[in-house]
């Protein structure tokens, strides 16, 4: 491979990653309003005051450079990604985990896990988001990459890399913060003398995130949880949920009905 070539695929790679570093953030939050959470707008960040998670662009860029040799075979495409898709999200929730202590999702009721970290629902979005990804979204942003000038295109990526990585400094200090915290809150609560402990970075973490940041930015990880349970921080609940029109009688008479016999269900 030319050194051409290389700094080519590289500069393609890159733009990739941000791009779905941060589609992914969208489409997830999408998701859980409209889904998971129905009507409750929460943060899916992975970093501080960058609107990127990293596993999304990660998954995206190897997702591509592994399945585009099987351009060609849409069902080869679905059952690799589906297997790249889970591998790269166990390995993920398992770094998390022994590294720094934090769960960011939890599928332990989901049908099929494997201890929580994955399971079948979405590996079976992982192939498919790999087919949609490379027939549809790698082809629209190439053609939107290479519109950029080149001189732009790599100033604005030296740009995003440097943020990313003072990001990724300032959360990885901010976890580690947060568990200083978390020990010194539970010593408390058990009546131990204890003292939170005030390095120079620590003092410095603490201007620059400050417990509404964080609790607003990570608001489903067990680490920062955790500490709101400790601290009693409550995080700002964003509810949006837009009815439009008015329900009939007979509709609201109906969903009262069924939400009762699912309630006798339930208790039976």
């Amino acid at each position: 491979m030319s050194l051409d070539l290389f700094f080519a695929e590289a500069y393609l790679a890159l733009w990739l990653f941000f791009i779905y570093s941060f589609a992914g953030v969208i489409v997830e939050m999408i998701y859980c309003w409209t889904i998971e959470y129905k009507g409750v707008i929460e943060s899916r960040l992975g970093l501080l005051y960058l609107p990127f998670n990293l596993l999304y662009g990660t998954g995206g860029v190897i997702i591509t450079l592994v399945l585009v040799p099987y351009f060609d075979n849409p069902l080869i495409i679905f059952a690799l990604g589906l297997v790249v898709g889970t591998v790269l999200e166990y390995v993920t929730s398992l770094v998390m985990e022994k590294v720094f202590h934090a769960v960011y999702w939890d599928y332990s009721k989901e049908f099929l896990n494997i201890q929580g970290r994955v399971c079948l629902k979405y590996a079976i979005f992982w192939g498919l988001l790999s087919v949609f990804l490379l027939y549809v979204l790698d082809v629209i942003n190439l053609v939107l990459i290479l519109s950029i000038p080149v001189i732009p295109g790599v100033i604005a990526l030296v740009v995003l890399i440097v943020l990313t990585l003072a990001s990724i400094t300032l959360t990885l200090l901010a976890y580690r913060r947060v568990e200083q915290k978390n020990a010194y809150l539970e010593a408390k609560k058990a009546g131990q003398d204890a003292t939170l402990p005030s390095p120079a970075w620590g003092r410095l973490v603490d201007r620059l995130v400050p417990d509404v940041v964080l609790v607003n930015t990570f608001p489903r990880m067990s680490l920062i949880t955790q500490y709101q349970e400790l601290s009693g921080r409550k995080r700002k609940l964003i509810v949006w949920n837009p009815h439009i029109g008015k329900t009939t009688a007979l509709r609201r008479e109906a969903g009262e009905r069924a939400e009762r016999h699912a309630q006798s269900a339930a208790g039976a």
